[in-house]
């Protein structure tokens, strides 16, 4: 799906909510007035083999009875009112060992019918004779302890799923293997693939098909379809309304689309990188013979997923610990390394954040001897350079400033081409006018990319709705104005932003199209930067080729160009200049978060800065305004616990007490 189509989806959940989304799919199905419908939805999906008259919701929690067991929160549980047990599970996204996942589900709810005894308080009634005399209670058949009631597993899923045929629904039941002939009848699972599920809504005859046609389709509505007029889905409509849904509900569901609407994007990205990598092989399988093409991969794909580790674990360490600081590395804690391709049974811990870099740094090196000579088929794929280029900012933030000159003067050597502004047509702001964009695949600067380009979802300046809620600051937008009173113009001015189409005044980033991303920014790598690591590098050594550095990478960004006076420039004040550039030309690129953190614990010329974020207040339709309305503030690094991630509760959980969380962050609305 291309990002426009992403976009237009975006633009249209403003009417129902998504049922893929855990806070729809409860809307929809969990709650007192939706008991009706999902009844509907059971005996359609049950129609012929059993019928609900009626059904009460359980508690959802089943908790573990000792520290070594896995509790369970299903989405939905119920007992019908002939005794059954039900479980409905959404499942947005793959992940690994879901068949299993589910088959525990069912399992646990039906081993629980007899591991659950009778509470104390419920008094068990007296046999007595004719002469109140107390005799033997009635001995119970041993068999009959073990009498069950079905549980049926309902498992919708928006994700094809490789352990079941390529079918929307799969019904599984215990069976005999030559026969089929059912085993057990109490134990059922049905899992519904939504991807296999073609129909149109003229295609759909029954309420089955026209039920499943909905929850597939309706978040992409305006409106019900006329076809869909019946009492039952005008309560859907009713009860899926975003109109409809509380002041709680409708926070707690923008956040859960957030959540959703990046994944989905995420995802569609990494298949479009999957594919390319996959027609690549071909051709090359074609062209050497398919069985020297597979092994040929296998090859390559073992050289590549060193750099990728690296650039990972790079990630990783800088959102969920402190920045690194050669005097207190070994002994802060960074994140687990985990250096097999299995996970093991134990728990993990933290490893200090010099044991992480020092791993960084060895992928890396082992990518570059690895992938040397190799040829860069598409800036999908990696090779030696793109591996340097990881490595010189990884050296950057470890403050190792001669090893960060080395490696861009390799790079440079390769070739290092910058895009010279003054030969670029920024063209309008209007949708599907032709203009050049900074950060796209036939740029000759990019070097390797990969990931989803978060930054447009965030500051589309199509809709303003609950996704795109951010603008470029006044601050940020103001310094590309610093020299224009001396006449120099700084052209990344024009080719990075466009003028808000809501409130004059205010700016979003445009470095790449926003329907048809191709270069990504949350993992990217370009020559740019490289010019900008080396500079900072020699500043910091106090070596006075750092200007000629910059005049290198200024040359093609001022217009005509006339470049700001920087001759003469050293110490603090050429340091201050290079990270107020390196701030202009990565704006939005992932890294002035990371940046901050380096430049507070830099023992030379540290820098600490709050930050401000303007927020847009959450539209309602595609045609609301959706004014900023608030702001919240980052204050600087050591002030705040927020420079620093929380680790993910799950994994808090799943270590039981050997992962260490960081520090409580500051609550903020």
């Amino acid at each position: 799906m291309c990002y426009f189509c992403h976009i237009q989806k975006l633009c249209n959940m403003s009417r129902y909510v998504n049922p893929f989304t855990d806070i729809g799919f409860k809307i929809i199905f969990g709650q007192p007035a939706s008991k009706e419908l999902l009844i509907i939805l059971l005996n359609e999906l049950l129609a012929g083999e059993h019928h609900i008259e009626d059904l009460v919701f359980l508690d959802k929690e089943d908790r573990a009875d000792n520290v070594h067991d896995k509790g369970i929160i299903y989405d939905l549980y119920c007992r019908t009112d002939s005794g059954e047990f039900i479980i409905v599970e959404m499942q947005n996204r793959w992940h690994s060992h879901f068949l299993d996942r589910t088959l525990y589900y069912v399992c646990r709810a039906v081993s629980r019918q007899i591991e659950n005894p009778l509470p104390k308080h419920i008094p068990i009634p007296e046999n007595r004779d004719e002469n109140g005399m107390l005799v033997k209670e009635e001995f119970v058949p041993y068999g009959k302890r073990y009498q069950l009631s079905t549980v049926y597993g309902v498992f919708l899923m928006n994700f094809k799923e490789a352990g079941l045929e390529e079918k929307f629904r799969t019904d599984t039941v215990v069976s005999d293997k030559d026969s089929g002939a059912v085993v057990n009848p109490h134990f059922r699972q049905i899992y519904l693939q939504f991807p296999y599920f073609t129909k149109e809504l003229a295609d759909c005859n029954t309420l089955y098909d026209k039920l499943i046609y909905a929850l597939k389709n309706m978040s992409n509505w305006s409106r019900m379809p006329d076809a869909l007029k019946d009492q039952v889905f005008e309560h859907l409509a009713k009860l899926a309304a975003v109109a409809n849904l509380s002041e709680e509900n409708r926070i707690a569901y923008d956040k859960a689309v957030d959540r959703y609407s990046v994944s989905q994007i995420v995802e569609e990205d990494e298949r479009r990188a999957a594919e390319e990598r996959c027609r690549i092989a071909l051709e090359e399988g074609t062209r050497k013979g398919i069985e020297k093409g597979i092994k040929e991969g296998r090859k390559e794909g073992r050289k590549e997923a060193q750099f990728l580790r690296a650039g990972y674990y790079f990630m990783l360490v800088n959102l969920y610990a402190n920045p690194y600081s050669k005097e207190t590395a070994d002994a802060t804690m960074g994140v687990p390394l985990n250096l097999t391709e299995y996970i093991e049974e134990g728990y993990f811990s933290r490893d200090p954040v010099a044991a992480v870099y020092r791993q960084i740094v060895t992928d890396l090196e082992n990518a570059i001897v690895n992938l040397s000579g190799i040829k860069q088929p598409t800036i999908y794929r990696v090779n030696e350079k793109a591996a340097r280029a990881l490595l010189s900012r990884v050296y950057l933030y470890m403050g190792e400033w001669q090893l960060v000159i080395d490696e861009c003067d390799e790079i440079i050597k390769m070739g290092c081409s910058l895009w010279d502004l003054n030969n670029f047509d920024p063209g309008t702001a209007t949708f599907g006018c032709k203009r050049d964009y900074f950060l796209a695949k036939e740029s000759p600067e990019i070097f390797f990319t990969q990931g989803a380009g978060v930054v447009g979802l965030l500051m589309d300046n199509q809709n303003i709705t609950s996704q795109t809620r951010y603008r470029a600051s006044d601050e940020l937008y103001g310094i590309y104005s610093k020299y224009e009173k001396d006449g120099i113009l700084d052209l990344r001015k024009n080719c990075f932003f466009e003028m808000s189409k809501r409130d004059n005044g205010y700016f979003f980033v445009r470095k790449n199209p926003m329907f048809d991303a191709t270069v990504f920014d949350s993992f990217l790598l370009r020559s740019g930067e490289i010019y900008l690591n080396k500079a900072e590098a020699q500043a910091m050594l106090d070596q006075a080729d750092a200007i000629n550095t910059m005049k290198e990478l200024m040359n093609k960004r001022y217009a005509d160009h006339k470049l700001p006076v920087i001759d003469g420039l050293s110490g603090k004040e050429l340091i201050q200049f290079i990270r107020e550039e390196r701030r202009k030309e990565l704006c939005f690129e992932g890294h002035r978060w990371f940046d901050l953190r380096r430049y507070a614990v830099s023992p030379k010329y540290p820098e600490t800065k709050a930050i401000t974020h303007v927020i847009f207040k959450p539209g309602t339709s595609l045609m609301d305004k959706a004014p900023y309305d608030r702001s919240y503030v980052l204050q600087p690094y050591g002030e705040d616990n927020a420079w620093v991630l929380p680790i993910p509760e799950e994994e808090l959980v799943f270590n039981n007490g050997v992962m260490v969380d960081n520090p409580e962050r500051i609550e903020r609305e």
